[in-house]
């Protein structure tokens, strides 16, 4: 993916996550699939009870990116919700916007850690938050991950054996009939 490209899905995360925040959410666990430097869709996770549905539901967005034969993906997630979901121990004290950007061969990670201010309050009585950033995504190797995180990573580069041209489409549709929030651009 070229730089610009780059540049775009790193803003557009980041914008999607400050909305988010200020509906009183945090953003949902996602994939976007690239083949050849081309945007083919995103994935964002189904809705989840904590624990061993949270760490599967994860993992089964890597059938997005498997089934589309992507060569590139980027994974976001937000630091602490992924903690809870997975109940896990969070990997940073701090809130944190997680972004990696992966091939099968390499992964980088980009933490874009923050400070929460609460802003007021949303029509449903939540606190609605603007994150103050601290931190500026400064690449790291990605090691340590999460497992559901690093189990998603690993999976979406493993090529579906299945002899149907619309494979991709097939499985999109089966992840949105899970529950699985779907968006093609190819």
């Amino acid at each position: 993916m070229e730089k610009r490209m780059w540049r775009a899905v790193v803003s557009g995360i980041k914008a999607g996550h400050v909305e988010t925040m200020r509906q009183g959410f945090v953003l949902k666990p996602q994939l976007h699939a690239f083949v050849g430097g081309r945007l083919l869709g995103y994935i964002q996770l189904r809705p989840v009870r904590r624990g061993e549905d949270a760490r599967t539901g994860i993992v089964e967005m890597s059938g997005f990116a498997a089934a589309a034969g992507a060569d590139e993906v980027v994974v976001a997630w937000e630091t602490q919700d992924i903690a809870v979901a997975c109940e896990l121990p969070a990997r940073h004290e701090s809130a944190g916007l997680n972004i990696v950007r992966a091939t099968a061969d390499e992964s980088t990670l980009y933490p874009f850690a923050y400070r929460e201010q609460q802003i007021g309050l949303t029509d449903a009585g939540l606190a609605s938050i603007a994150p103050q950033w601290t931190s500026t995504g400064a690449a790291q190797p990605a090691t340590n991950l999460e497992p559901a995180i690093s189990a998603l990573l690993e999976f979406s580069f493993r090529p579906y054996e299945n002899g149907s041209h619309d494979l991709f489409q097939q499985s999109a549709a089966l992840l949105e009939s899970q529950g699985h929030r779907i968006r093609l651009t190819a």
